[in-house]
């Protein structure tokens, strides 16, 4: 079985594969919906908790992008689950240099989190899943509140870079309507409380917008963009509440 996902994205993209044998069973597998990562793990007879693959189930009446994004999800979870000092070491690098997607291909091919499987991916859609694993880890049982200003996404890139542009509109977005996205991010793929989210959205997206630009999303990208920033925010308004300051 082959596993590809696919999105409209007409950027330059980078794909990972890994060849299957005939009759073999996809290993990026998928928990039935709402399972995170900390709830799917083995025993290996130690303290140590390992991520163990799930089942792709419950993903019936779902469109093949949606399916798609169920997988790529999955997948990020268990590589958030596995190796939390590699998703870090990821993330803390330049987003627009080459040496990043460089780590992020070897990463991927070595998580053992897609084994006897293939898997198609544009870049940015795996960096926004990774994000929204770790959103769902550290906050969706205590969600954390706004940044006290913007984040300057410049540290994670150059500001002419296509990453730059797409991830501060995610953050204008977030910022306008914090609460409506972070439910979008931490919604089920393809269910009423993500396009009830999305609806709700679409006049911040036009807002945020810059005058005289314009932007091609699916909601593939949106949940991408809006990931990240999503997790950004949370991340620093949550040292700001227990401090009371910005760190």
């Amino acid at each position: 079985m082959r596993i590809r996902v696919a999105s409209s994205l007409t950027r330059r993209r980078r794909h990972w594969r890994r060849t299957v044998a005939r009759g073999a069973v996809a290993a990026v597998l998928l928990a039935p919906f709402g399972a995170h990562a900390a709830d799917n793990t083995t025993d290996f007879g130690s303290r140590i908790l390992r991520q163990k693959p799930a089942v792709i189930t419950g993903i019936s009446g779902l469109s093949e992008a949606d399916k798609g994004r169920v997988t790529l999800n999955a997948f990020a979870e268990c590589m958030v689950g596995r190796s939390p000092g590699r998703v870090q070491t990821y993330l803390s690098m330049k987003a627009d240099e080459s040496h990043t997607e460089v780590y992020l291909d070897d990463f991927v091919v070595n998580s053992k989190c897609l084994g006897n499987g293939a898997l198609t991916i544009p870049s940015v859609l795996m960096r926004g899943a990774i994000f929204r694993a770790l959103y769902l880890r550290d906050f969706a049982k205590d969600p954390a509140g706004l940044a006290a200003v913007p984040i300057d996404f410049s540290v994670y890139a150059s500001q002419d870079s296509d990453y730059y542009r797409r991830v501060s509109f995610g953050d204008c977005v977030a910022r306008a309507d914090f609460s409506t996205s972070a439910q979008f991010v931490r919604a089920q793929v393809g269910s009423t409380a993500e396009n009830k989210a999305l609806q709700q959205l679409k006049p911040r997206l036009s807002e945020c917008l810059a005058k005289g630009a314009s932007l091609t999303l699916n909601k593939s990208t949106l949940a991408a963009m809006l990931a990240e920033a999503v997790y950004r925010e949370a991340q620093v308004g949550a040292a700001t509440d227990s401090s009371g300051t910005m760190q």
